[in-house]
């Protein structure tokens, strides 16, 4: 499955090297803003990427899925626009800023028939797995 991504920020750069190592996925391509082109360059040549872009729409036109990680308040949007062309979705947490863009994303999912999932990547982390036990104690 071709994979796109939506951002060139610090958790990207953190994220990229597990997705292309870890995963069945094939990183195809990178999306950045026009600022953030050099990154998103940069960022290509260092893990093999072929493609980058600074228009989503034709990175939606290379891949299968996108993983969406750019600032909170645009997840919503991009997800939605990725959804509606058939595209799986990757989303960074928060899964939006609003209830009702959260329930519009779940209603893309659901009419496009494509997989919505958010990046809770650190649920499991020690601090966070004490910290539920002490929050289901009455701690």
């Amino acid at each position: 499955m071709k994979l796109g991504i939506l951002g060139t920020g610090k958790i990207v750069q953190e994220f990229l090297p597990w997705l292309v190592e870890h995963t069945p996925f094939t990183v195809q391509a990178v999306c950045s803003t026009p600022r953030s082109a050099a990154k998103a360059a940069e960022l290509c040549a260092q893990y093999q990427i072929p493609q980058h872009t600074t228009n989503y729409f034709e990175l939606l036109q290379w891949v299968d899925a996108v993983y969406i990680a750019v600032p909170n308040l645009q997840h919503a949007r991009y997800a939605r626009v990725a959804l509606e062309a058939g595209k799986h979705v990757l989303c960074e947490k928060p899964m939006a800023t609003t209830l009702a863009d959260c329930e519009r994303m779940v209603s893309a999912a659901k009419k496009s028939g494509k997989k919505l999932m958010i990046d809770q990547n650190q649920r499991l982390a020690g601090a966070h797995v004490k910290a539920r036990e002490l929050i289901e104690q009455g701690e």
